[in-house]
């Protein structure tokens, strides 16, 4: 009995001995330069990140790892998914952060070097190419284009990993799955997108969709991957888009999603990222007034408190934009050079439209809106254009070249107090306000979502 006693004692030293012997550490190394501090550098995994060591020159990074894994990378605006193994020691230079040369040196430098030429390849491959013909093809023509374009990349990705004779699981795993998931987001938007561009709703078939049979909607181990996530997200927006298309009823587009993905994730970490990416971008798009039950629903099935907490801080100043509270005023220059303030129009509706001239959809109400300033003129509305553009000269050759009609106001940039004020992240943004400046809806229909009903009932 002591005898195997003893064995049991030296199989336990032997294991710990061995676990210990694999834990090395990896180390990534920045070259600083004065324009970047160092709160915009990060190395982390899953909003978890490392704190660097700050040195004369350079920002040192240590992790111990026991096995290959991915990491995300920023440098300022610049990110980037990085593998690590156990023992590399990767240094980036001045040059790769002033985009003079970009290129990773080092240990583990080799496969960094494909991801990020990857990327490079990707970016140059998008900006040669005119999407928004692709997008309007039919969808068999379609399809057929995503995949010819991301071959490409599976083509490149097979001939490294053999030249280079590359034995890494894990990197050949998710290089695979990153091509994968990026040329499926592409097909993810195809409905949005083609009925953007033409007005029409795309077939959507069984033939269409069988790349989603590739497709793990559970992959918990991926879930730190940018095209997983933007994937995840894709996905259930164009579902969410297809079913509010079918009703008749208009239901809200973030509870179908909501719905859809409570019904087909079963992996609670990524139910409640995909939960809270969806409240994430259409929180500011959803009318304040519908947006209760919403956050009750969200407030049950995340089960990320820091999700939670984000959402719920944001939801508490949407509550300051509720029926009947009173909307906070602004002053800007119109396209006269006269300052005009919301204050001036005390006794009539208000019916506002936030767009820039880079903003493609918001072009698209430009005709619409027009139609409803023609029928309500001589009546008590006025209806506001506020810019946010900041070249004050492009927004002039807009106002012109579109022809536009009421009170075209420059808020110069998005970083106005009135976009603090009214919490406007994106555009086009409408908003309308009662004869006494209280908030009728901050997150009004816009004028192709039949917005005259509203504005009937409040205009007599």
């Amino acid at each position: 009995m002591k005898k195997i006693n003893n064995i049991l004692l030296f199989l336990i030293l032997i294991t710990m001995l061995s676990c210990s012997e694999s834990i090395k550490e990896s180390v990534i190394v920045i070259e600083t330069v004065q324009n970047i501090s160092s709160e915009k550098v990060k190395v982390g995994k899953n909003s978890k990140y490392f704190s660097p060591k700050i040195m004369d020159d350079h920002l040192k990074f240590s992790i111990n790892l026991t096995k290959s894994d991915y990491y995300h990378l920023t440098i300022d605006d610049f990110s980037i998914d990085i593998i690590l193994k156990p023992g590399d020691s990767i240094y980036i230079s001045k040059e790769f952060i002033n985009n003079r040369n970009k290129s990773f040196s080092g240990k583990g430098a080799l496969l960094n070097n494909y991801i990020l030429n990857d990327k490079l390849y990707s970016d140059e491959i998008n900006n040669s190419i005119d999407f928004d013909s692709i997008y309007s093809m039919s969808s068999l023509k379609f399809i057929n284009s995503i995949d010819s374009i991301y071959g490409q990349r599976n083509v490149r990705f097979e001939k490294f990993i053999a030249s280079e004779k590359i034995s890494n699981e894990l990197f050949i795993s998710l290089e695979r799955k990153r091509v994968l998931y990026e040329a499926s987001i592409e097909k993810n938007l195809y409905y949005r997108d083609h009925k953007f561009l033409t007005g029409q709703k795309p077939i959507i078939d069984k033939e269409f969709n069988s790349f989603h049979e590739k497709i793990d909607l559970n992959d918990s181990a991926i879930l730190h991957l940018e095209s997983y996530r933007n994937f995840l997200y894709t996905y259930f927006e164009s579902k969410a888009l297809q079913l509010k298309d079918l009703s008749n009823d208009n239901p809200l587009f973030t509870e179908l999603a909501f719905e859809n993905v409570i019904n087909n994730i079963s992996n609670p970490k990524i139910m409640s990222y995909v939960l809270y990416r969806i409240m994430d971008v259409h929180l500011n798009e959803t009318s304040v007034n519908e947006l209760g039950n919403l956050i009750d629903e969200f407030n049950k099935s995340c089960l990320n408190d820091i999700y939670k907490e984000k959402i719920n801080n944001y939801y508490s100043r949407l509550e300051k934009l509720k029926l009947g509270m009173p909307a906070p005023n602004f002053t800007f220059p119109d396209n006269n050079g006269q300052n005009i303030s919301l204050k001036d129009f005390v006794g009539k509706l208000v019916y506002i439209d936030v767009w820039n001239s880079l903003c493609s959809p918001c072009f698209k109400e430009f005709p619409l809106l027009e139609q409803l300033i023609e029928k309500y003129k001589g009546q008590e509305i006025v209806f506001i254009g506020i810019s946010y553009d900041s070249n004050q000269q492009l927004w002039k050759k807009t106002i012109e070249k579109k022809n536009l009609k009421g009170v075209q106001l420059f808020a110069n940039g998005w970083n106005s107090q009135f976009g603090k004020d009214y919490l406007v992240y994106s555009n086009p943004r409408f908003i309308l306000i009662d004869k006494d400046g209280n908030f009728i809806n901050a997150k009004a229909p816009r004028p192709s979502e039949n917005i005259e009903k509203i504005i009937n009932a409040h205009i007599k």
